[in-house]
């Protein structure tokens, strides 16, 4: 997986990454005990919703959880279950997430689901729904009368919750919190009802076809030197270069693979507001036009202090840029599998955020990135406080890009009795 200087070019299409076979539980749907019934249609509507194990109607294990949900007729509004886990689930090597759902007549008309996986950041990750509030080609996925379904999501296929989120946070796959089972009216629904939702085996895989998946950069180098080829461009900042940063291999803290970049940060006297970081130039220029999702994996310093940002950014020749501030991933020495989403269009006027921030040259906010014109990629870290001088260490691994093959999200469900996973109650 040696890389070129054009760490976005069309000959890394051919680098695909085979992460290991295997699957795992996310939820099992057999205690009904550990889950939380809540939703604004209960809150601002006084609809009711309550849920039980069935231990004859289930699709693995011994039984599923059946919602009895009498919603309100208030179009958009929702009901959910939420499972926490302490301490947080690991599903950093997750490539795919399932989930089985059956319903009746009355779901299928006037409800969909979503499902949301939320980090010890507050960061969700959302399994998609189509949207009434801005034009989309996302398909609406309403509960099956009398018919159990399996719905199967590559971590390309997932999405931005950005009505749940602090803008411009990536969410993290390391450490996740709570898990959460959504039923919603649909938008052109107009009076109330009652509906009987089941919902069972939660699980992931470690593997995909559902997606290819390209290395960016897993910074498998086998020296600095080597890694400075691609990385090439320090950059310090401040009159006096007060915010300075210096690159190294580091081989034995990494993510995956045999090596991770480092960058130790020195910023001292008038740092405020100046940045430093590096850059990997693109030659020749990359595109991230039809990409929906990245990720890379980042461990922090918790000497480092909270005004800092941290940031991945796409440049075009124009100096325009998009960015990811990813400041979350600084709380722990513990690297942070972070998913960056590239969703613009989301309806922010409603209270919605963005996964990416414009940062347009010369301020000014109607000149945008040039998504095929990337000329290079940056990460960095500025520090708009005053808590001079610090000193800190980042690590960068694993920057990865992901394209959807455009499977059938929709199959029926196969009922089993037993399967061989790890088995979270």
């Amino acid at each position: 997986m040696r890389k070129t200087t054009a760490a976005l070019s069309a000959a890394l299409l051919a680098l695909a990454y085979s992460p290991a076979i295997g699957q795992d539980m996310i939820a099992t749907f057999e205690d009904d005990t550990v889950w939380t019934v809540a939703g604004n249609d209960i809150d601002d509507n006084a609809a009711t919703a309550q849920i039980a194990v069935d231990n004859d109607d289930f699709t693995q294990g011994s039984g599923s959880i059946v919602i009895d949900y009498d919603y309100s007729g208030n179009a958009a509004f929702e009901i959910g279950i939420t499972k926490e886990f302490d301490p947080p689930m690991d599903l950093s090597e997750a490539q795919e997430f399932a989930i089985d759902v059956k319903g009746d007549a009355s779901s299928e008309q006037d409800i969909q689901w979503y499902a949301v996986m939320t980090d010890v950041h507050g960061q969700s990750i959302k399994y998609y729904m189509g949207s009434g509030y801005t034009e989309n080609t996302i398909p609406v996925h309403r509960p099956k009368d009398g018919e159990w379904m399996t719905y199967t999501f590559s971590l390309a296929e997932l999405v931005w919750q950005e009505w749940g989120n602090t803008a411009y946070r990536p969410p993290s796959l390391s450490e996740v919190e709570s898990v959460t089972f959504y039923l919603q009216q649909v938008s052109d629904i107009e009076d109330p009802g009652s509906t009987t939702v089941h919902v069972d085996n939660w699980r992931y895989s470690t593997s995909t076809d559902r997606m290819m998946t390209v290395v960016s950069d897993d910074f498998d180098y086998t020296s600095t030197a080597e890694m400075l080829e691609t990385w090439s461009e320090n950059f310090s900042g401040g009159p006096n270069e007060e915010a300075q940063s210096e690159p190294s291999l580091n081989t034995t803290n990494v993510f995956a693979g045999t090596g991770a970049m480092q960058l130790d940060f020195e910023l001292t006297g008038d740092a405020t507001n100046w940045s430093t970081g590096q850059r990997a130039p693109q030659d020749p220029p990359g595109t991230v036009e039809d990409l929906d999702v990245f990720e890379i994996a980042i461990a922090g310093d918790p000497d480092i202090p909270d005004t800092v940002t941290f940031s991945i950014d796409f440049e075009d020749s124009d100096g325009n840029r998009f960015r990811w501030r990813a400041n979350n991933a600084l709380l722990s020495e513990q690297y942070d599998r972070l998913v960056l989403f590239t969703e613009r269009d989301v309806a922010t006027e409603w209270g919605a955020v963005r996964a990416w921030e414009n940062v347009s040259h010369a301020g000014d906010p109607e000149e945008e990135l040039d998504l095929t014109d990337i000329v290079s990629v940056r990460v960095s870290a500025i520090d708009s406080g005053s808590d001079f001088p610090w000193t800190g260490t980042v690590l960068v691994d694993n920057f990865l890009y992901h394209i959807p093959l455009d499977e059938d999200i929709e199959s029926p469900a196969e009922a089993t009795a037993t399967r061989d996973w790890t088995i979270y109650h």
